[in-house]
């Protein structure tokens, strides 16, 4: 009977026409989303009461279906399905919302993997406050029947998802953050010299010795890092090399790491920007742990506001005031920053990827574009008859040496051409050189080679 009534239910014509049921029952019109009344009511409310003033996604959950016209008989009329220990897949579901409200551009692209009529029916749910049916969206759409305990009693289905929210919810997210790594051995005797090795999710380890860095940082370099081993095939004795590893379907805009390995003293400082395989991605929630009660909830930001939401608690949508208590960090949810919105900030605080570095923004940014161009230009030797056209430039050069300190200057320049000769656009050393030499800079001659070597 069990198998039966969940087949008859899976995501199909039959479950469709569910919800299209719902949503003609439970029709309510609204001008703002959930994600807006959220955010209103944070942002409204005095500094000690920033709370939502309704449950958001309680635990649990009752849903009632009521026989249709074409059934021949049904006794009783109503087939109730309860939900049990929900929390594996509240806190992620909360964050998912809140991701995409906020981000007009990510329900396209999650769309794409999650399926477009899945991201529609569950932004419209959580917006209609229909709750139970979004986790029965997820559970019968998304989750295996292998992943969650069934029972019937009598008329009512019961579906349990006590366990891991990582296998609930984490694994289920299709190829939303697969990634691939190839290796080949060096030895041409190998009997799989050639091997790709896929994941569906970003585990990471805890860094056996201390770093120079952010241990979170150095623990997802190493996940995405190339690395030399030893071969484990049988019989082969050659070494083993992986290459970089990248996102099969290039940055996903979210990415979830598990840290259910992680022990609580090391993580007391958690980053809130992330380097991952080239790609920038800013801090947005986390899910969080209680051991005692094997229980999950999440925190979230809106508008520089942390929140915590807990499915068991009756305004279970609060203000983040401080740290919560005995609570384990299980995971970290982290969203992608668009490249468009970092290449429009001029003058700021650049990172160790290759970018200007915050001390250099007292070198005018005018001049900086214009020692760049010449650079470009004068990248041949057959070009290098064109200096005789920088006079202007260098006027300028040496006026800005008579008003500042002429060592930041020459640090300032060197640092801006092994930039640009780190992006691969290859200049020759002696056009630096003598750009260097007409200023009246020698000592940049001399560090030119080291640098470029760095």
């Amino acid at each position: 009977m069990d198998s039966k009534f969940y087949c008859s239910l899976k995501y199909t014509e039959d479950f469709k026409h569910l919800f299209s049921e719902t949503h003609e029952g439970t029709h309510i019109e609204r001008t703002k989303t959930l994600f807006e009344e959220i955010r209103a009511s944070v942002n409204n409310n005095e500094e000690q009461d920033r709370s939502f003033w309704r449950p958001v996604l309680p635990w649990g959950g009752v849903y009632t279906i009521r026989a249709g016209r074409n059934a021949i008989s049904c006794t009783p009329l109503y087939v109730k399905i309860s939900l049990k220990n929900t929390c594996t897949i509240d806190g992620f579901l909360m964050l998912l919302y809140v991701i995409l409200r906020e981000n007009k551009a990510f329900p396209r692209e999650v769309g794409l993997f999650l399926g477009k009529d899945f991201v529609e029916h569950f932004l419209y749910l959580m917006d209609s406050y229909d709750y139970t049916t979004v986790k029965l969206l997820w559970i019968w759409d998304k989750m295996s029947k292998q992943q969650y305990r069934s029972e019937i009693h009598r008329a009512a289905l019961e579906i349990d998802l006590f366990g891991n929210e990582h296998e609930n919810f984490t694994k289920n997210l299709e190829n939303l953050m697969s990634t691939i790594q190839e290796s080949f051995c060096t030895n041409w005797n190998c009997p799989a010299r050639f091997q790709e090795f896929v994941q569906t999710t970003i585990n990471i380890n805890p860094p056996r010795e201390q770093p120079h860095k952010d241990l979170i940082q150095s623990a997802v370099d190493k996940f995405f890092c190339p690395r030399i081993l030893f071969c484990n095939e049988l019989g082969c004795d050659g070494l083993r090399e992986f290459s970089q590893r990248v996102f099969c379907h290039g940055a996903p805009p979210f990415v979830i790491l598990n840290m259910q390995l992680w022990k609580s003293e090391e993580l007391a400082c958690v980053p809130y920007h992330l380097d991952l395989s080239e790609h920038r991605y800013s801090l947005e929630g986390a899910t969080l742990f209680n051991k005692e009660e094997h229980h999950y909830s999440a925190a979230f930001q809106i508008d520089g506001y942390w929140m915590h939401y807990d499915g068991l608690r009756s305004d279970n949508l609060i203000l983040l005031n401080k740290p919560p208590e005995l609570l384990l960090l299980s995971s970290l949810v982290y969203i992608r920053i668009d490249k468009a919105c970092l290449e429009s900030k001029k003058n700021m605080d650049y990172t160790s990827s290759g970018m200007p570095h915050k001390k250099l923004r007292n070198f005018p940014y005018v001049l900086w574009k214009k020692v760049v161009i010449s650079i470009v230009v004068l990248r041949t030797s057959s070009c290098l008859k064109m200096l005789s056209n920088t006079e202007v430039i260098v006027s300028e050069l040496k006026t800005e040496m008579q008003k500042s300190k002429w060592l930041v200057i020459v640090k300032s320049l060197m640092l801006n051409v092994w930039w640009i000769l780190r992006h691969r656009l290859w200049i020759r050393i002696q056009v630096c050189s003598a750009l260097c030499v007409k200023v009246g800079m020698k000592a940049c001659v001399l560090d030119a080679p080291a640098l470029v070597s760095a």
